[in-house]
């Protein structure tokens, strides 16, 4: 495996078993029926624990990574790069 593919591979956390969405009723019959969730702007959305964990959890995986391959500066330019502010859209997940 490739350098490359070693440091992306600790991004890989796999499919998770549960996915928990917060909405209303109105929300919940919309997926229930159209069988999909949609994206949304992270920035507009009433919850900013999401976001800060969100960019937690990418800072951990870039510091191990880099503790693991130090001489890849890139690492260290993501990590210093993980608070700057971003355009976050949540994905549309579908069965």
């Amino acid at each position: 495996m490739t350098i490359a593919g070693q440091v992306l591979s600790q991004f890989e956390i796999g499919t998770p078993e549960h996915l928990f969405h917060y909405t209303s009723m109105e929300g919940m019959a919309a997926i229930l029926s159209s069988c999909r969730i949609w994206t949304s702007d992270i920035h507009s959305m009433n919850d900013a624990s999401e976001l800060c964990y969100s960019l937690k959890i990418i800072r951990e995986r870039l510091i191990f990574a880099h503790d693991r391959y130090p001489d890849l500066e890139i690492l260290k330019t993501l990590i210093d790069s993980v608070d700057t502010p971003l355009k976050i859209i949540l994905c549309n997940l579908q069965k």
